[in-house]
């Protein structure tokens, strides 16, 4: 099979993967409890952890947009799947194993599944930007995709959330969420631009003024042998922008977490 067929053979796959979860049938809410009827309450470092995670999951900042007063909707569900290898094979359908020690790690958020369910319980979630990694491997493709709002029984079925998760488990979130964007705020500014009719971002501005004043201050210095002091200064500035945003984002992806977990386990004290 030359390169271009198995290409389009590798695409196919993940098409009819998404096909089949499009088509698949619906849990009800008693259904979904039952498939974590045996697991832990995750607790709340966990349900932090899991937040830091997923902030530096993807490189958020180079495929979220960074201005926003809106953001892209993150779904945050218990998948039993969930921190396994999953193969899609030509047919669509998927297949899970376990991932262990001294497998190969294809991406730098690997671990071996009994580690993450460690971290993490059966926390997962979905985000439709930018965060579909496949790797052909013959027969199917290896997916670490994680675009897909629903969750795959341990046969390797699928199922779509119950309508009373989908309503609880969304935040909107930036790429403000991942620490990255600090150091890549300027070319931000040159590739989002601010469209005429949105509404004023204020941390797009703050942003604005602080590269304003730090390539002033480099002009004014390009002579001084401790210049760089000036770009050391303009990230914390940016950082300290963007610090109360992210905050609030974080604690919107926390809140849905916990919104998840008390229709799934019964609300508890905190």
């Amino acid at each position: 099979m030359d390169w271009k067929k198995k290409t389009r053979a590798f695409a196919e796959s993940l098409d009819r993967a998404e096909k089949v979860i499009a088509s698949s049938p619906t849990l009800s809410l008693a259904e979904y409890r039952e498939q974590f009827a045996n697991a832990a309450r995750p607790t709340t470092d966990q349900m932090q952890g899991f937040v830091d995670y997923v902030c530096e999951a993807h490189s958020w900042y180079k495929t979220l947009p960074p201005f926003s007063l809106d953001g892209d909707p993150f779904h945050f569900f218990f998948n039993p799947t969930c921190g396994m290898d999953q193969t899609v094979d030509r047919s669509g359908r998927r297949r899970f194993g376990l991932r262990k020690d001294g497998d190969e790690k294809l991406h730098y958020t690997w671990m071996p599944t009994k580690e993450y369910r460690s971290r993490f319980g059966f926390l997962d979630y979905a985000a439709g930007c930018g965060s579909c990694i496949a790797f052909d491997v013959g027969a199917g493709a290896l997916s670490l995709e994680d675009t897909i709002v629903a969750i795959h029984l341990p046969d390797g079925s699928p199922r779509r959330l119950p309508k009373e998760i989908l309503s609880v488990a969304q935040a909107k979130v930036t790429a403000l969420i991942h620490p990255e964007m600090v150091g890549f705020a300027r070319i931000a500014l040159r590739i989002w631009k601010q469209k005429d009719d949105a509404p004023v971002d204020p941390i797009r501005e703050k942003v604005v003024e602080i590269v304003a004043k730090s390539r002033a201050a480099q002009r004014a210095a390009q002579h001084d042998n401790n210049r760089f002091k000036h770009f050391d200064e303009y990230r914390a500035q940016v950082k300290a922008a963007f610090a109360p945003e992210r905050a609030r984002q974080r604690e919107a992806m926390m809140a849905a977490i916990v919104r998840v977990t008390d229709l799934v386990y019964g609300e508890s004290e905190r």
